[in-house]
């Protein structure tokens, strides 16, 4: 019997985003891959960052969705940071995204 590999929805909506604000080129298979571990490598979210991606994360951490990170993003993302242990700088970057996906459940 082959079992096959749970989709994760939060992984594929985040390859999405990432092949959309042209990051990399992903299939968005919700699988995580060392292709994703790669692109999620090159994203770094700080105050001024706007597109798909940001708006993935906006979703995520509860702040407010507009695909542009502003102060009130970057608060949020330190106050995720905070809660999660991990450093809280205000910058969403690899750390902080596998933190968010492991949240979702995806082995990663």
């Amino acid at each position: 019997q082959i079992i096959q590999p749970i989709i994760n929805l939060h992984l594929r909506d985040l390859q999405k985003a990432i092949t959309d604000d042209k990051i990399s080129i992903l299939k968005a298979d919700g699988i995580y891959g060392k292709l994703t571990d790669s692109a999620i490598k090159k994203i770094v979210i700080r105050q001024g960052s706007y597109g798909n991606v940001v708006s993935w994360v906006q979703c995520r951490i509860g702040a407010t969705i507009d695909g542009k990170a502003g102060k009130r993003t970057r608060d949020a993302i330190i106050a995720y940071q905070y809660s999660h242990g991990i450093s809280h700088d205000g910058v969403a970057g690899y750390n902080t995204i596998k933190t968010i996906l492991r949240q979702y459940g995806v082995n990663c």
